[in-house]
């Protein structure tokens, strides 16, 4: 068994395993984790490896579903008892926007790789008060002011990864839903 003390995490292992998880069908050979539009609520149960927080008709989440070390979840929502979205939801919290720039950029740059695509980046500014401060772009995000999404347009799926605020806190969210 390795322990985490066992050996340094290099940028050759980390190139290792992302390479490792980008060719692991199981994982990624699917729209949406290992389901696929359409799916039935029972395939999605079956499917998902994740503890489950809740299922109703409409809506399956799950805990522990983490992304570059980011805790978070994931929900899958149905329409007539067929998937149409899923959202991964960070767990983080990001108080005064501290910390959710770089986990942006982590989750940007996780998602770039795994849909093979560099996506496209939009502010949206509701409050231009703080857009010539870029230094404070997270704190701006954190009061509401801007929207910050970087998009992705596969064949089969959409992907949105955005940030929001709102009296302080910050909410980052992945979602995916079909493609048209």
């Amino acid at each position: 068994m390795i322990l985490t003390e066992d050996f340094t995490l290099t940028a050759s292992i980390r190139t290792f395993a992302l390479i490792v998880l980008l060719l692991t069908p199981s994982l990624w050979g699917a729209d949406f984790r290992r389901s696929n539009w359409g799916d039935t609520a029972e395939d999605v149960v079956t499917s998902e490896t994740a503890t489950m927080h809740h299922q109703r008709a409409d809506e399956i989440a799950y805990v522990d579903a983490s992304i570059e070390g980011i805790s978070g979840g994931v929900i899958y929502l149905l329409e007539d008892g067929r998937l149409v979205r899923g959202v991964y939801v960070s767990r983080s919290e990001y108080q005064g926007g501290e910390g959710v720039l770089a986990d942006f950029e982590l989750m940007k740059t996780h998602f770039a790789d795994v849909l093979g695509s560099s996506g496209d980046e939009t502010r949206r500014w509701l409050d231009e008060s703080l857009r010539d401060q870029s230094d404070r772009l997270g704190e701006a995000i954190s009061k509401g002011h801007v929207r910050l999404t970087h998009s992705w347009a596969l064949e089969q799926t959409r992907v949105e990864l955005i940030l929001t605020g709102k009296t302080g806190g910050v909410l980052m969210r992945a979602v995916f839903q079909p493609a048209g």
